[in-house]
């Protein structure tokens, strides 16, 4: 319910519906590790939400409730690890898109190191991927353009929109950045595509 309200925009109703999972601790105590699980899932989809919707401000409260919530996670599960991994990404992209790319950074390596652990070739694309936007940021267009190369080998197999575009988009601002302007336009052409 959560999830489906923060993607359709309806951030009111997915704040609602997380609070409403707050309040039921106690029904689930036999359950505690998995309504925990589903609790933070909640948080992350509708902070990645918020964030889509250029709601940055709003989503800093429920990414500090993800990363306390994945860091005091004790599992080493496959779920409790994606989970975690996901909870990292998404809160490394708010860090660089909010200016803080220091902070991002041990989020990045972390989440990259165990994703690349349990051999999620995926979610270590996505690593590469916000390092690449993290280089971008500095104006580090040698590193920008290498990550984005590596990611996008492993991103465009599994067909994922956002970051297919996201990969054409910065492969457009290097082009763009070495003077190609009409590489860089055939890039974003292929960016508004997916």
């Amino acid at each position: 319910e959560a999830g489906l309200a923060a993607a359709m925009g309806g951030h009111d109703g997915a704040a609602a519906a997380i609070s409403r999972l707050d309040g039921m601790d106690s029904e689930f105590a036999d359950l505690s590790d998995e309504f925990d699980y589903l609790k933070t899932y909640g948080r992350l989809v509708c902070a990645t939400a918020l964030c889509d919707d250029d709601m940055y401000v709003r989503s800093g409260p429920l990414w500090q409730r993800v990363v306390d919530d994945i860091g005091e996670s004790s599992g080493s599960s496959e779920s409790a690890d994606r989970l975690w991994v996901n909870g990292a990404l998404g809160y490394a992209r708010f860090c660089i898109e909010t200016g803080r790319r220091e902070e991002a950074e041990p989020w990045l390596r972390r989440a990259g190191a165990r994703a690349d652990a349990r051999g999620w070739e995926l979610a270590t694309a996505r690593t590469q991927l916000e390092r690449a936007t993290a280089s971008w940021t500095i104006g580090d267009h040698l590193s920008t353009e290498h990550l984005v190369t590596e990611a996008y080998k492993v991103i465009h197999r599994y067909a994922r929109a956002d970051d297919v575009s996201r990969c054409w988009l910065y492969m457009g601002l290097t082009r763009l950045a070495a003077g190609g302007l009409q590489a860089a336009d055939q890039c974003w052409e292929y960016a508004e595509r997916h």
